[in-house]
């Protein structure tokens, strides 16, 4: 891929209109859905564009300001960063704006910028629930799994103890707050897709749902591939 896509017009994928009419903000969480939300552009012939960026804030000020670099990028180029999404938000003024993020790390003060101009364009907005964290912090899931002796099997749905994490639930907290706020700021939840009887399901068939506690896999995503298009069809 080239690697200046980010301060120009991220990754688009045309698949209808020539103007991208979802745009996906967001940090890794962002990157964690994008298979997914390419095969719903897809198949539903709408335009997409992919605006995510790993361990970089999700939220700006506007006006874009100078702010400190992060793992990834310099000052420099984050600012580009933020100001590319600005102007292509501007620009193409797309039906959804979708935002996915490590919400448990997030304040609505920080927020306030970027959804309030969204709503000037009068695209919608969807926020992405995250999926239930595991109990065992950065590890390697599917190491960490099989240590407990829990492996893909096909025909077997294998599930470990979910556990009430204060910051997830902030996270949580965060995005009803934020939704009742903006009218034009929508929820698509995901957390009840993996929950049973306080139990997350962390493996399905031949496939290993999570890569480490708060991360899902490509096919761990693809279990919310029905909620997030019957979500999104409201708009496209």
């Amino acid at each position: 891929m080239n690697k200046d896509q980010y301060l120009r017009e991220g990754i688009k994928k045309i698949y209808g209109s020539k103007l991208p009419e979802i745009m996906v903000f967001g940090d890794s969480h962002a990157l964690m859905w994008s298979g997914l939300l390419d095969e719903v552009a897809k198949d539903t012939r709408t335009s997409i564009c992919f605006y995510g960026a790993e361990g970089t804030p999700t939220f700006f000020s506007i006006p874009v300001q100078k702010a400190q670099g992060t793992r990834y990028f310099t000052a420099d180029e984050k600012y580009v960063f933020d100001t590319s999404r600005l102007r292509c938000l501007k620009e193409w003024k797309p039906k959804i704006v979708i935002i996915a993020a490590r919400w448990s790390n997030k304040n609505i003060e920080k927020t306030q910028d970027l959804l309030e101009y969204i709503g000037t364009i009068g695209s919608q907005v969807f926020l992405i629930e995250d999926p239930p964290e595991l109990f065992f912090g950065d590890k390697n899931a599917p190491q960490y799994l099989s240590f407990l002796g829990i492996v893909p099997k096909k025909g077997t749905m294998r599930y470990i103890q979910h556990v009430h994490n204060p910051d997830y639930e902030k996270g949580r907290s965060l995005i009803r707050t934020i939704s009742k706020k903006y009218s034009y700021c929508h929820i698509i939840p995901t957390a009840d897709l993996y929950i049973n009887n306080d139990m997350t399901l962390v493996v399905k068939d031949n496939d290993c749902l999570y890569i480490d506690d708060d991360h899902l896999s490509t096919q761990g995503s693809l279990i919310a591939y029905t909620r997030i298009l019957n979500y999104l069809s409201l708009f496209i």
